[in-house]
């Protein structure tokens, strides 16, 4: 019984560290592409409608644009939309 409670608990700990494993990726992640759309942005005279995930993975190749169930990735970016009024 004992056993099973001491594995039970290091179970839930095993779990947490995982979270919080993803969650220092998916902070780097959002980091890197910060800095990559800053680039983007200086590039191009401070407009960021260029900004896609494609486009911040070609200046920034770590930033993982395709969908995976090990690895954080980037789904959506895109720059700022025109003003229609």
């Amino acid at each position: 019984m004992i056993v099973g409670v001491l594995a039970a608990i290091a179970i839930r700990s095993f779990a947490s560290q995982k979270d919080k494993a993803v969650d220092t990726q998916a902070k780097a992640l959002a980091r890197a592409a910060q800095t990559a759309a800053e680039t983007i942005g200086t590039d191009n005279s401070g407009s960021y409608e260029t900004v896609t995930g494609a486009e911040l993975n070609k200046y920034e190749p770590s930033i993982r644009i395709v969908a995976s169930t090990s690895d954080v990735y980037l789904s959506t970016a895109t720059g700022p939309r025109a003003n229609t009024r």
